[in-house]
């Protein structure tokens, strides 16, 4: 009877074990991610972001990396809303030159295909202002 108390109280223990090393595992998952999607987002938008590596718990670590990503995130939809105008406004200059008549509002938000190729390398390489762009753009056409 002891004995066999004993074995239930060892695979209860071992349970435990492999449930707190699967959380363990997925937390580092969750790390990797958030530090490979910072990564990304930064060299998309041209940028040098580094987090140094926080020390503590996962979950400390976790949290560390959490705001810089949702701080990259939003500067990298504001960047894409400012190409989408950018590239609406170049359609109504280009469509008034071509006699076409308005194409629709320049300050209407045209979706922006984030997967097209040359929208990427746009998006990074014009790091222009709206206005700045806008500017260059009419100014090159006159």
């Amino acid at each position: 009877m002891l004995l066999q108390l004993e074995q239930e109280c060892h695979d209860i223990y071992r349970k435990k074990v492999e449930m707190t090393r699967k959380y363990r595992a997925e937390l580092h998952r969750s790390l990797a991610d958030g530090q490979a999607q910072i990564t990304a987002i930064a060299s998309a938008l041209g940028e040098a972001t580094s987090f140094p590596r926080a020390r503590g718990t996962l979950r400390d670590q976790i949290s560390a990396v959490k705001p810089v990503l949702e701080e990259l995130s939003l500067k990298k939809q504001e960047r894409v809303k400012d190409f989408s105008v950018i590239q609406s406004q170049i359609a109504r200059i280009s469509s008034e030159i071509a006699g076409n008549g308005v194409a629709g509002n320049a300050g209407e938000y045209a979706g922006v295909d984030e997967t097209d190729s040359f929208t990427k390398k746009s998006v990074e390489c014009f790091g222009l202002d709206q206005d700045e762009g806008v500017h260059q753009v009419t100014w090159s056409m006159a």
